[in-house]
């Protein structure tokens, strides 16, 4: 679980470091890399639930969660 911990910590790092950037451009890319961040999240919890570690419904509970999360740092590229 030490993945998932490193990439969830990267989600919001990312996105702060992006903030800081002078130019628009350097910030989508960080909020970018901070949607990949999300679907290792995904792939690692993905895995979890293969390996019988979480259940279907705790997975499937997740991944809505992360999408809406995904959905909302989508709106801050597109704006």
């Amino acid at each position: 679980m030490d993945l998932i911990a490193r990439a969830s910590v990267s989600m919001p790092l990312n996105i702060a470091e992006g903030f800081s950037r002078t130019s628009t451009k350097d910030y989508k890319r960080f909020l970018e890399m901070s949607i990949g961040s999300g679907f290792e999240i995904e792939t690692q919890f993905i895995v979890a639930q293969r390996l019988r570690m979480i259940t279907a419904d705790e997975l499937g509970d997740f991944l809505n969660r992360l999408s809406r999360l995904q959905r909302s740092i989508h709106a801050l590229i597109n704006t």
